[in-house]
């Protein structure tokens, strides 16, 4: 009775709720599931009891859901927030947006509930850290550059943007990206298809919700205060991107998986980004020890935390309902191996893009490639040849390494 998931669903309507309790009757053994018509009641509940996860109805009387995930957000960050929902009003979307976790279109079948609920909670139980939890539950979103909100803007209120200006400008800003990508790849807002580039989304969502996403999610509120180390995690992050799809493009793979390389190289250090704006002190302590020590920093960060700053990227980004192998790419991003890929994909372009930037920019450094993992897949001898040409090609695009 201990270890089952406690699920709290909260809907006005009593007839969808009895059709839940019907639907996840199955799961009677392995959830622990209550019922309630009201925000108000939810949070009576709420207060006396712990919950794993909330599922909640946006149209509400009084304390609609997106105020009420925003106030279980605040009061009990642990829990996993999931809209489910047949209402598609753009201003409250966007507004549970800054607290949801993951969107569930009405009518929802219970094995999708199901495998929505399971994949979010079986992060959390893999990864065995409380500590992990309590930290990315908490994030909406990720700190944006300081340049970025003004440009955005600049780029948005012009009618004659085209998507793909609007594209290139976001893509440079791996917060913004996350945050587009969480919200096209659920199903809040009706597509029912996997997307991974950015171009995509913007076309899918269209130039006046992404206007409405990025300039009303609140993405930007944390940029005046960033600890000073997040710019050059910016520029590095960016560059990870374009190699990470020059050797994609080498490999032969397909547009959709060069698209792809490019969005994990730019997610990668998602941790650090957190890390960074969470928990200032903790990251100024481990740019300090890398500096003195030439450890990397993920394993400084496992030593101080238990964790580090992929396994705080792939949670997040798992949370958010991101495309399973970009998640991979980014949690294994540092040690590979652990993956068990046994052929060439985004994970070993990031990898290598990974070593290639630091080496360029950072040539005293050590080398921290898994040739290991490398030579099972073959591609040891063909670093050198992406560094060459990843160099002469970025060169010319006018990319700084």
């Amino acid at each position: 009775m201990e270890n089952k998931i406690t699920i709290l669903f909260v809907d006005d309507e009593q007839n969808i709720l009895q059709g839940l309790r019907r639907l996840l009757r199955g799961l009677r053994d392995t959830w622990n599931m209550h019922f309630v018509s009201s925000a108000k009641e939810a949070l009576n509940l709420l207060h006396d009891n712990r919950f794993d996860v909330i599922v909640s109805d946006m149209r509400m009387p009084e304390i609609d859901g997106a105020e009420l995930l925003a106030q279980v957000k605040q009061l009990y960050p642990h829990m996993v927030r999931i809209v489910l929902s047949g209402y598609s009003d753009q201003t409250m979307s966007l507004r549970a947006a800054e607290s949801a976790h993951r969107y569930l279109s009405k009518p929802c079948d219970a094995g999708d509930l199901r495998q929505t609920v399971l994949k979010i909670l079986a992060v959390q139980q893999s990864l065995h850290s409380q500590e992990l939890a309590h930290l990315v539950t908490q994030i909406d979103s990720l700190p944006s550059q300081p340049t970025m909100y003004q440009e955005l803007s600049a780029v948005l209120q012009r009618e004659s943007s085209s998507v793909q200006i609007i594209s290139h400008c976001i893509k440079k800003d791996p917060a913004l990206t996350a945050k587009i990508l969480q919200l096209v790849n659920s199903s809040f807002f009706g597509l029912r298809q996997e997307v991974i580039n950015v171009s995509d989304a913007v076309k899918l969502l269209g130039h006046v919700l992404i206007r409405s996403i990025a300039l009303s999610t609140n993405l930007f509120r944390e940029f005046e205060n960033q600890h000073p180390g997040l710019i050059n995690l910016y520029d590095h992050s960016y560059q990870v991107a374009n190699v990470a799809r020059h050797i994609a493009m080498k490999q032969k793979l397909s547009r959709e998986m060069t698209d792809a390389a490019f969005t994990a190289g730019l997610l990668h250090d998602t941790g650090k980004m957190i890390l960074s704006s969470r928990l200032p002190e903790v990251y100024t302590d481990v740019l300090k020890e890398v500096h003195e020590t030439g450890q990397p920093s993920w394993e400084i960060e496992k030593t101080k935390l238990g964790f580090n700053h992929a396994d705080i990227g792939g949670y997040l980004l798992k949370l958010w309902g991101l495309p399973d192998h970009i998640v991979s790419t980014v949690l294994f991003h540092q040690e590979p191996a652990k993956s068990h890929e046994t052929q060439f994909t985004l994970l070993a372009a990031v990898h290598a893009a990974n070593h290639i930037v630091n080496k360029m920019n950072h040539p005293a450094k050590p080398n921290r490639l898994d040739h290991e993992y490398l030579q099972q897949l073959g591609i040891t001898d063909t670093i050198r040849q992406w560094e060459t040409s990843s160099i002469e090609s970025h060169a010319a695009e006018g990319v700084k390494l």
